[in-house]
């Protein structure tokens, strides 16, 4: 009886869609809720472990390439800032800020 249990427990959870975890795109846009939060606050000064949380949920994500963006920005790197900004564009056309800030940096 616990047998059938069990299992009758598993096949629902298998036929409710259940999942082990975020997927990829509920990652990504963790990531993107990351610095979008961030931009609210100040995008003058990258807190500890943002880039390193960013990448952690979505390493290829348009988040990463943004931030990396702000990295090459803040050391005087604007052409490469601008390619990081595109990416992050070509990746998710809807990263707002990606525009916002690669319009800013190229003035």
């Amino acid at each position: 009886m616990k047998n059938l249990f069990t299992f009758l427990l598993v096949v629902s959870l298998f036929c409710s869609g259940f999942t082990w975890g975020k997927t990829k795109e509920g990652r990504c846009k963790e990531a993107n809720e990351l610095v979008f939060n961030q931009q609210k606050n100040d995008f003058n000064v990258l807190p500890d472990g943002l880039e390193s949380k960013v990448a952690e949920l979505c390493h290829d994500g348009a988040a990463v390439k943004f931030v990396k963006g702000l990295k090459c920005e803040f050391g005087k790197q604007i052409d490469q800032a601008v390619l990081n900004y595109n990416s992050a564009i070509t990746i998710d056309e809807h990263f707002s800020d990606a525009y916002i800030t690669r319009c800013n940096s190229s003035q």
